[in-house]
């Protein structure tokens, strides 16, 4: 009988764990940031994800900035 009791408690706190991500997905989906979201959580677990993400925050830095140039010469 504990262990059962134990078995639905552990049930209920992974329900109630569920029902809270469900909860933030659904204010992240309605606001529009569920996929930065998405991707911040990525970024956060993955070396070659951060490495891409500087090379090309660099790359369009300094291709905004040869445009810039270009306009301004």
């Amino acid at each position: 009988m504990d262990e059962s009791m134990q078995m639905s408690n552990k049930e209920a706190q992974k329900k109630e764990v569920r029902n809270k991500e469900a909860d933030k997905n659904d204010v992240l989906l309605a606001t529009g940031f569920l996929t930065e979201y998405a991707f911040l959580q990525s970024l956060f677990q993955s070396k070659t994800l951060v490495l891409m993400t500087i090379f090309w925050v660099i790359f369009f830095g300094g291709f905004g900035l040869l445009l810039f140039k270009f306009a301004s010469a």
